[in-house]
C-alpha cells in the first residue's frame, strides 16, 4: 500500500508582501498513490504520477467525466496569467517509458472535453515515436500510459496551438530514456517534457550529453518522495520544476500557493553547479529552478483508457509530473527557446514568478533546501509562473497577479464622442506594482435623438499602433472578468501610447466599446460582467496619430 503524503497548509505571502488567506476549510487532503513503482536498481527511473484513489487508497477513484474539484486548462490559465492563444508552430514533446497504444484517442477525449483544438497524427499536429524514431513501440504498461497521457494533457491545457510528439522509451533505465530525449531534440522539439526519474547515483554526469541541447527547453520532475535529489532533474542542462498546493483564494490573484510536502529537491551529490545559481548552503546543483500545482489534493483533470474498464476514464492526478509538463507548456507558449541558456531564464526575471514562501518537503535542518522562504528555496525554486516572462516570453507589462492590496480611489468622467453615453470610470490604483489599474465603468445616458455605440476600427488610420498582444481573459480574483496583455509590437508615430480602449460583448465579433485606461495599464477588471456569461473583449491602442486596429479575440465567462 503506498502511504498518503500529507500536505499541510500554510499562510503564503505574495512576492509584493500581500497576506495571502489560509487554505480554504474543508479542502481535506485526498488519498492518492504512485502509478509506477519504485525498483528496478540502480539507473532505473520510474515516473512522477499519483492518481487519486478511493479511501482505500488503491482503487483509483475514476470517473465518466471530470471531478468538479479538478483544475482544467482554464484554471490553470488563470492560476498562472497564460495567454489563451501563442506556440503556433512550436512542439511539446514528452518522453516516457513503455508505450501507450490508446494515446492519441485519450488526446482527443481530453481536449474535445475541454474545447481544444484537435491534434491529430492526420492534422500533422501530433506524432508517436519509439526512441529510434520509429513506429517500433515498446510493450505497453499501464502506469506509464496514465503518465504519458498526463502529460500530454497538461502540455495542451498550457499551450493548445502547439504540435505534440510522443518517444516512447523502451525501458525504465535512464540510459534508453536519455536516447529518447536525444531524439526528441533531434526531431525539432523546442521544448521536452520528462515527468520521471532516478535517485542520484555515481556516474550520472556521464548522462549529460543527452539533455545538453542549447536552444531546446528540457524540464525535469523533481520526484514525489520530498526532500532528495533525483536525476535528471539535478541535471545542470534542465530546468528542474518542483511541486506546489494550488488553492482558490480571494487574494488579488485570485489563487495562493505553498510547498506540496512530496515534492522532491535539493543537492546534488554529483552535478556540477551551474553558473547562473549563486544559493550559498549547496556546492553543485540545487534543484528545483521553479515550480508548479502537483499536490493530489489540488491535483488535475486527465483522460486515460488504457487498463481502465466500464467507461470511468477521468482521474485527478498529482505529483511532479503534472508540473514538469505545464512548465515545458510555458517555454513553448513564449516561442523564443532558441535565444535560452538551458534554466538560466528564471533567474533574471524573478518578478515574474509567484514567490512561494510557506512549508517544506522534509527534514534539511531547518535550512532553505528543503523548507520554502522569501527568494530561492529547493522544493519550489523561484516560484511559479506570473505569464511568460521567466520564460522567454515578454516580462515588461506588469503581471496581473502581483500588486499589494492596498488602492485609492478616484473617479473620473468622460465622454466618449460621436456616442450619446457619459462614462463614469471608477479607476482603482494598486500599490505594490507598476501600472496595474483597475477600472470599473458604470453608465448614464445622456438625452439625445439617438444612440450609438463605437465598435473597434474596421480600419487603422496611417502611423496608428499596432493591436495590443496576448490578450487574456480570465475569471479574476474579484467579480466578473479579468482581461490583461502586453504592449503592441509597434508603437507607430509616436511613443508611447496614450491609451488602450476595451471592447465587449456577449457574442463574437460584435464587441463595442466598454470603456478606455491609460497606455501605461495592461489589464482591466471587468466588475459587471454577469456571472456564469461569456463575454468575449478586443483591445486597441491609441497613439496621437490615431486608434489601431482590434486585436484578437479573447473570452472567458464572468466570475
Amino acid at each position: 500500500m503506498i502511504a498518503v503524503v500529507a500536505a499541510t497548509a500554510f499562510t503564503a505571502v505574495d512576492r509584493a508582501g500581500a497576506d495571502k488567506p489560509p487554505t480554504p476549510p474543508g479542502l481535506a487532503n485526498k488519498p492518492s498513490k504512485a502509478v509506477c513503482p519504485h525498483g528496478g536498481g540502480k539507473e532505473a527511473a520510474r515516473c512522477h504520477a499519483k492518481v487519486v484513489t478511493k479511501a482505500d487508497e488503491v482503487t483509483p477513484d475514476a470517473t465518466t467525466s471530470p471531478s468538479a474539484s479538478a483544475y482544467t486548462p482554464a484554471d490553470l490559465r488563470s492560476a498562472y496569467a497564460l495567454p489563451s492563444s501563442g506556440g503556433a508552430g512550436q512542439t511539446i514533446a514528452v518522453v516516457i517509458a513503455y508505450d501507450n497504444p490508446n494515446t492519441e484517442t485519450d488526446l482527443g477525449a481530453y481536449r474535445t472535453q475541454f474545447g481544444l483544438p484537435p491534434c491529430t497524427t492526420a492534422n500533422g499536429c501530433f506524432k508517436k515515436v519509439d526512441q529510434n524514431g520509429q513506429q517500433a513501440y515498446p510493450p505497453p504498461n499501464v502506469g506509464w500510459a496514465q503518465e504519458a497521457d498526463l502529460d500530454l494533457d497538461m502540455a495542451s491545457a498550457v499551450c493548445a496551438s502547439c504540435k505534440l510528439l510522443l518517444v516512447e522509451a523502451s525501458s525504465t533505465r535512464v540510459s534508453d530514456l536519455a536516447i529518447a530525449v536525444d531524439r526528441a531534440a533531434t526531431m525539432g522539439a523546442n521544448a521536452i517534457s520528462n515527468s520521471y526519474g532516478a535517485p542520484e547515483w555515481y556516474g550520472e554526469t556521464g548522462y549529460e550529453g543527452f539533455y545538453n541541447h542549447p536552444g531546446v527547453m528540457i524540464t525535469a520532475s523533481t520526484g514525489d518522495d520530498g526532500y532528495g535529489m533525483e536525476y535528471p532533474a539535478a541535471s545542470q542542462y534542465t530546468t528542474a520544476v518542483g511541486g506546489t498546493r494550488l488553492v482558490r483564494s480571494s487574494s488579488a490573484r485570485g489563487w495562493s500557493e505553498t510547498v506540496w510536502s512530496g515534492t522532491g529537491g535539493g543537492c546534488s551529490a554529483y552535478v556540477p553547479k551551474p553558473s547562473w545559481q549563486h544559493d550559498a548552503g549547496c556546492a553543485k546543483r540545487s534543484a528545483a529552478d521553479v515550480s508548479a500545482v502537483s499536490d493530489p489534493s489540488t491535483g488535475v483533470a486527465v483522460y486515460s483508457s488504457y487498463g481502465s474498464s466500464g467507461g470511468a476514464n477521468w482521474f485527478v492526478f498529482g505529483g511532479t509530473s503534472v508540473a514538469a509538463p505545464i512548465v515545458a507548456g510555458v517555454y513553448a507558449l513564449s516561442s523564443n527557446s532558441a535565444s535560452l541558456t538551458y534554466g538560466s531564464q528564471a533567474y533574471g526575471h524573478t518578478g515574474a514568478l509567484n514567490d512561494v514562501i510557506s512549508g517544506t518537503n522534509g527534514s534539511c535542518g531547518g535550512s532553505y533546501l528543503c523548507t520554502a522562504g522569501a527568494g530561492y528555496d529547493g522544493p519550489t525554486g523561484l516560484g511559479t509562473p506570473i505569464g511568460l516572462g521567466a520564460f522567454g516570453g515578454p516580462d515588461t507589462v506588469p503581471p496581473p497577479t502581483t500588486p499589494t492590496t492596498s488602492a485609492s480611489t478616484t473617479t473620473t468622467s468622460t465622454t466618449l464622442a460621436p456616442t450619446t453615453t457619459t462614462t463614469t470610470v471608477a479607476t482603482t490604483t494598486t500599490t505594490g506594482a507598476p501600472t496595474t489599474t483597475t477600472v470599473a465603468p458604470t453608465t448614464t445616458t445622456r438625452p439625445a435623438p439617438t444612440t450609438t455605440t463605437t465598435t473597434p476600427p474596421a480600419t487603422a488610420p496611417p502611423g496608428s499602433p499596432s493591436a495590443p498582444t496576448s490578450v487574456t481573459a480570465v475569471q479574476g480574483g474579484s467579480p466578473g472578468v479579468l482581461v490583461y496583455w502586453y504592449p503592441p509590437s509597434s508603437y507607430g508615430c509616436s511613443y508611447p501610447v496614450t491609451a488602450f480602449r476595451i471592447y465587449r460583448s456577449t457574442a463574437p465579433g460584435a464587441e463595442t466599446l466598454l470603456a478606455s485606461v491609460g497606455g501605461g495599464t495592461y489589464q482591466y477588471q471587468d466588475t459587471t460582467a454577469t456571472a456564469g456569461v461569456r463575454f468575449y473583449y478586443m483591445i486597441t491602442a491609441v497613439n496621437s496619430c490615431g486608434e489601431g486596429p482590434r486585436s484578437a479575440e479573447a473570452s472567458a465567462v464572468g466570475r
